[in-house]
């Protein structure tokens, strides 16, 4: 009975969703037309409002925005203290246009663009121990979205959900964006723009497949790992077991953080990064006991006839008596475990895009931002501020161009 309810509760708003898009007034035609309105495209098409141009938002989905309310476990782990340090930009692929992109003082600008929402931030380490990591202080993504979404309609832009966008073409001096109205049994319409801002999912780069753009396939990334043991020992033994490790992989990269042992492999944040940087046949070793002494190790074994006074008991039993496994314990990666991926590497090749302004060296007025583009980061809030800040570079420079 209660599943039932909640599934008549879900159709209701979703009904009730599609009512409040049909009654939004789309024009034929306007300075910029940003494709898809999550996390890069709301910023974007503030941003571009806000430079002067004329903006519509068009997006797949019933409510706009409505990915951010997934971000962080629903609290919107929206940036890292850790761009504020040298060498933040290794934590993304394409580092070099990264940085181009985000500039010299991500973090502030981040910061910066927040506080012009209205919207208090806190740092992670307050609440679930992440010490770079930083929220919202409501701790709530409904917060981010709505100061998003708040900003975006004072600046004059028309948010217009259940319209997905079909087809990109050239259209006399500007471009023409085809798209269906979802609530009218996908009703064909046409739109016309000077500028165009893409900031869809890999799901939506559809409509620009007939304009040469140059792209690499989707893959899941930012995943838990399917793995076998070197060591023989069992993962099923240790399923649903957590044990803080250092994790070392072969090209050199390691990191700390907490790992999920479950029967198909290895999850956690830290192997999720670690995703990033493995391929099947790679091997990943875990330090379980990093930051003690062997002789603490040994001390352990000695008088417990295991490792299970510094271990979870359950995973000492699973490695028995061989002190040198909780040093070394080694998996080899036989795949993704695609069911938990956070984010799909992939998109538009950054090297087709000028990084002042993300406009298209191949399709003049055309830009892209956030996942639209083939960029990828660690978990952490990484992700999040590559979507604010390249939502905010293409929405300026299309917002201006687009008036002109």
């Amino acid at each position: 009975m209660a599943t039932s309810g909640r599934t008549q509760g879900r159709k209701a708003a979703h009904d009730e969703a599609m009512r409040a898009a049909a009654a939004v007034a789309v024009p034929g035609g306007c300075d910029v037309v940003v494709i898809g309105c999550g996390a890069a495209g709301i910023v974007a098409a503030a941003s571009a409002a806000e430079a002067g141009a004329d903006v519509i938002a068009l997006d797949a989905a019933d409510v706009a925005a409505k990915a951010i309310l997934a971000t962080g476990n629903g609290r919107c782990n929206l940036t890292n203290e850790a761009l504020g340090r040298p060498g933040w930009e290794g934590r993304y692929d394409g580092a070099a246009f990264v940085r181009q992109v985000m500039g010299d003082d991500p973090l502030g600008d981040v910061r910066a663009l927040f506080d012009g929402c209205g919207l208090a931030l806190t740092h992670g380490s307050s609440v679930t121990g992440e010490t770079d990591a930083m929220y919202p202080r409501s701790l709530r993504a409904e917060s981010v979205r709505e100061a998003l979404l708040g900003r975006a309609l004072r600046a004059g832009v028309t948010i217009a959900p259940a319209r997905r966008a079909m087809r990109v073409v050239g259209h006399r001096d500007g471009l023409l964006v085809r798209y269906d109205e979802l609530f009218c049994g996908d009703d064909p319409r046409t739109v016309s723009t000077s500028r165009i801002i893409l900031a869809v999912g890999h799901d939506g780069l559809g409509a620009v497949s007939g304009l040469g753009l140059a792209s690499t396939p989707a893959t899941p990334v930012l995943c838990p790992l399917e793995c076998v043991s070197v060591d023989g020992v069992d993962l099923s033994a240790m399923d649903g077991r957590r044990a803080i490790c250092k994790v070392s992989l072969e090209s050199g990269w390691e990191a700390t953080g907490e790992v999920l042992f479950r029967g198909y492999g290895l999850s956690g944040i830290v192997i999720m990064d670690a995703s990033r940087r493995v391929g099947e046949g790679d091997v990943i070793t875990l330090d379980l006991v990093d930051g003690l002494t062997d002789d603490q190790v040994r001390r352990s074994l000695d008088t417990n006839s295991d490792l299970s006074g510094v271990i979870d008991p359950t995973i000492a039993r699973a490695l028995g008596q061989d002190p040198a496994l909780a040093r070394t314990l080694r998996f080899r990666v036989t795949g993704m475990h695609e069911e938990g991926a956070q984010v799909m590497r992939g998109g538009l090749d950054v090297d087709g895009f000028e990084p002042d302004t993300l406009e298209s060296r191949l399709v003049p007025h055309l830009h892209a931002c956030g996942e639209a583009l083939d960029v990828d980061a660690d978990c952490g809030g990484f992700n999040l501020t590559w979507a604010w800040l390249s939502g905010m570079v293409a929405g300026r420079a299309a917002g201006g161009a687009g008036r002109a």
